[in-house]
Parts: C-alpha cells; sequence; structure tokens
C-alpha cells in the first residue's frame, strides 16, 4: 500500500490571480491509496471518471478553442467531494467516481426546456442531508 495526494492550482500568468475566486486549490486536490494488487482509491477534487478515460483521445491536446471537450467530458470535469477508484487488470484500465455534490447548472437548451442541475446541489455547510449525488429536474 502506499499513499498519495495531489494538489495543483491554477493562476493568470499575467496578473498572478487565481483561476477560481476564493479556490487556492481549483485544479485538482486528492489524497488517497494505492495497491498493486487493489487499484487505486482517491478522495476530494479530481478530474471525472469520463475525462479520464476520453483524455487520451483528444487530438487538439486539450485546447478548448478547438476541440468539443466541454461537450464531450461536460461543463464540470473536475468535480468537489469525490470518491474514485481506479484499477488495472491486464490491458483494461477501469476507472469508477461519485460525487457527493458540485452545485453545476447547465443553461437550458431550448426556451422551452429548464436549467439542469448536475453533479449534485453543492456543499451546504452544516446541511449534509441536503448533498445529494444527482438532483431530478
Amino acid at each position: 500500500m502506499k499513499s498519495l495526494f495531489v494538489l495543483e492550482s491554477g493562476f493568470q500568468a499575467d496578473t498572478g490571480a487565481l483561476e477560481m475566486n476564493n479556490t487556492l486549490f481549483d485544479r485538482q486536490a486528492y489524497v488517497g491509496l494505492r495497491s498493486n494488487n487493489f487499484g487505486q482509491l482517491t478522495f476530494g477534487r479530481q478530474y471525472t471518471s469520463l475525462f479520464l478515460g476520453l483524455a487520451n483521445f483528444m487530438p487538439a491536446a486539450y485546447s478548448v478553442q478547438y476541440e468539443p471537450i466541454g461537450v464531450v467530458a461536460g461543463q464540470n470535469f473536475r468535480e468537489n467531494n469525490t470518491v474514485q477508484y481506479a484499477a488495472v487488470a491486464g490491458p483494461v484500465t477501469a476507472i469508477a467516481h461519485w460525487s457527493f455534490g458540485v452545485g453545476v447548472t447547465l443553461p437550458p437548451t431550448s426556451p422551452f426546456s429548464q436549467q439542469v442541475m448536475v453533479g449534485g446541489n453543492g456543499e451546504v455547510p452544516g446541511r449534509a442531508r441536503l448533498i445529494r449525488g444527482m438532483v431530478r429536474h
């Protein structure tokens, strides 16, 4: 067994301002355990399973103005409060995650549709029962 942690922060190169206001480690911030026999289990803000699964197949290397990464991986390809498991068995890699709430709202796709909440309704301090993995619309 090995322990691991990752802390990544994004900032504006010209001003030094944080990419996300009030969030120091806005890219990734997680801890976890890794085993050669059982895989890896991590907890915290991290990339989603869909993004990690498609990451090696993005031809423009995440140049979001030239490729549809937002459409392919979703608006929020990093999620807070996430538990993620990854395991490798020969040539097959399996990744799964669950987020306990990120509070992302997608805009309506037509004048007749409603805004859709995805990834949970966000974290409410002191109100753990309000955190849900998915919200029906």
